[in-house]
């Protein structure tokens, strides 16, 4: 790229929505699109152009038209105020849609639409509406237009945030942060154990190298993007643009119908605390700590790490019960978890001490360290699906083979090289960035104001709470550099007859009772906000982020029911998971299973898809996975 196109690609990156152009808001989106388009050498330009410009309508209607990429779905744009606080700005955002509409069936009436958040935050909606939403859709008889959007400052939503001059730039700088490791690394790397004097100082020297990269990471969105916008990106400014939503298709008067995961359920519930005679039919699965993550974002991180360990336990308990047939961990039938958690706590450390060379993978060459190690083991934690590869990692890890688990987290970054980001018709590849999740994050959080010894202290105690501890530290460790609050975030209390009112219709939170970072807690702790009224929860006794991941008839129904029928389960429900699911015996198959009626068979088919598609905030550290 020359230095024109690199002066070009910043100016339009980093104009102020509120700047003195000259140029009216929807004028200046536009002209991102074609600099975005000139810069990448997009051709053909004009068939793609034509279709954005004819999907860009105002708040006052949508203007559905068949998606580029799939024609199962509708996209559209949906013009909205950029600052909700100020009634004469007409700076704006453009939100991203996409919907599968419900079907035509004759004997079937349409019930509404259903808004999707798949979490991160950060994750795309549009994105989720071709996965998961095609399973919500299946599930519920398509009785619903399924609608996905993209939140501010996330993928397709103009305008983008510009922290990095193009997607490939941004790409490098995940996997550089990716490389760069957890503190763990550095203290077991050098010395004769942890509490050794160079340990503890090689530690300190790399928290002050970690707080310059954090540091240069979040100056990079205010230098070189566009701050104005960065002040109005947010988890308040996103609920109020489902407000707008609901306006534009139609439905404000028929209330909010909604399916938020992970961080979509702090999304939800912000919504019903602003907006409650706007909460019809809501399923928050997954359940943040809502009433911390405003007020305090370490507190917040702690919260999140209550039950990784006992998920952690139930993979190594599982592996053992599975044994050598099914679990490479397993070196026999008389292994125990705790000798499974030990060999892997020592693989740890020896790897800290020895990096794995890798001489040659589908991810190129390098070295496979702790730090990837333990970012294996917290990705992998979030699906049982994935448990029987998590063991075979550490199994090969073991035996001084790092191949497997290398390709596993860094062959994304070699299949997503500069022109791969144009090879469908949006000319994006789609995927979730992590800049969009610390911009939502740490707009919304109080800046953690700790020293560098201070946040160290603060990740050694998520250590002693969690085996990963240290890598979901390091979104906290961001925030204390953000350059800006969003203008609005939620700041009223959690607590049923003062800021929360009833709302029109009560919500369901669904927990798993082992959740690697949003743990039953959480749920139990939101539902007690809301109070018997306004909201239920049900219980899935399994493993895994969200109860997508551990597949559970009797949950499933119930969510069904829920929104085809609007029967609230009793608050406390407890669904046991199907069999069999943590590590499967490949000799089982359907027709060794016990009968079971067709409509369970269809829904554990949906079911088992779900289980493939849990994606949550893995998915912004990998979207291939």
């Amino acid at each position: 790229m020359g230095r024109k196109e690199e002066s070009l690609i910043q100016n339009v990156t980093s104009v102020s929505p509120r700047g003195n152009t000259g140029l009216h808001s929807r004028s200046r989106i536009l002209a991102v699109i074609l600099a975005t388009l000139f810069l990448y050498h997009l051709v053909p330009v004009s068939p793609l152009l034509d279709n954005i410009l004819e999907q860009i309508h105002p708040a006052k209607g949508l203007r559905w038209k068949p998606c580029l990429d799939n024609d199962k779905t509708l996209c559209a744009y949906l013009d909205v105020p950029m600052d909700y606080t100020n009634h004469t700005s007409k700076d704006i955002v453009s939100i991203f849609l996409r919907k599968r509409p419900a079907s035509h069936k004759a004997h079937q009436k349409r019930l509404g639409s259903i808004l999707m958040n798949p979490g991160g935050p950060g994750a795309s909606g549009n994105e989720e509406v071709l996965d998961f939403g095609e399973d919500l859709y299946d599930l519920l008889n398509g009785r619903y237009d399924i609608i996905g959007f993209d939140p501010r400052g996330v993928n397709m939503t103009l305008p983008p945030i510009g922290c990095q001059s193009n997607p490939a730039q941004a790409a490098h700088l995940q996997e550089a942060l990716q490389h760069f490791g957890i503190p763990f690394e550095a203290r077991h790397f050098i010395g004769s154990g942890p509490s050794d004097p160079l340990a503890i100082a090689a530690e300190q020297a790399y928290a002050k190298k970690a707080d310059a990269f954090h540091a240069a990471i979040a100056r990079s969105c205010f230098e070189y993007g566009n701050p104005e916008l960065l002040k109005h990106i947010g988890t308040v400014a996103t609920a109020r643009d489902m407000k707008s939503i609901l306006e534009a298709i139609g439905e404000l008067d028929n209330g909010l119908n909604f399916y938020g995961k992970s961080y979509g359920t702090g999304l939800g519930a912000t919504f019903a605390a602003l907006f409650p005679e706007h909460t019809n039919r809501v399923v928050l699965d997954g359940v943040v700590d809502v009433t911390t993550y405003y007020r305090d974002f370490l507190a917040y991180g702690k919260a999140g790490m209550t039950h990784t360990y006992q998920t952690a336990s139930g993979f190594y308990a599982s592996c053992a019960a599975a044994g050598p047939a099914r679990c490479a961990l397993a070196v026999d039938n008389s292994t125990t978890a705790a000798s499974i958690e030990e060999r892997v706590n020592r693989v740890f450390t020896s790897v800290a001490r020895n990096p794995l060379p890798v001489s040659y993978s589908s991810a190129g060459t390098g070295l496979l360290t702790a730090s990837d190690l333990k970012l294996f083991l917290f990705t992998r934690l979030y699906g049982p699906r994935n448990w029987p590869g998590l063991a075979k990692g550490f199994a090969e890890a073991e035996r001084g083979d790092g191949t497997f688990v290398f390709e596993a987290l860094y062959s994304y970054f070699v299949k997503n090289h500069p022109s791969s980001f144009v090879t469908n018709p949006f000319h994006k590849h789609m995927g979730s960035s992590f800049l969009s999740t610390i911009a939502i994050m740490c707009g919304d959080a109080v800046q953690p104001n700790v020293t560098s010894d201070e946040f160290l202290d603060y990740l050694h105690q998520l250590e002693d709470m969690s085996p990963i501890g240290q890598n979901w530290g390091q979104w906290q460790s961001f925030c204390r550099f953000w350059g800006a609050k969003a203008v609005e975030r939620y700041e009223g209390a959690w607590i049923q007859g003062e800021d929360l009112k009833k709302t029109r219709f009560p919500i369901l939170f669904v927990s798993q009772t082992n959740d690697p970072v949003t743990p039953l807690p959480s749920a139990e702790k939101l539902f007690r906000a809301f109070g018997n009224e306004s909201a239920s929860l049900l219980i899935q006794d399994g493993y895994g982020h969200c109860s997508t991941a551990h597949p559970s008839l009797c949950t499933v129904k119930r969510i069904r029911d829920y929104f085809l029928n609007g029967v609230v389960p009793d608050p406390g429900t407890m669904c046991e998971v199907e069999p069999g699911f943590l590590f499967p015996d490949p000799q089982q198959t359907k027709a060794s299973m016990p009968h079971v009626s067709d409509e369970d068979v269809s829904l554990t088919e949906i079911l088992d898809r779900m289980s493939h598609r849990n994606p949550q905030l893995h998915r912004i550290y990998f979207p291939q996975e």
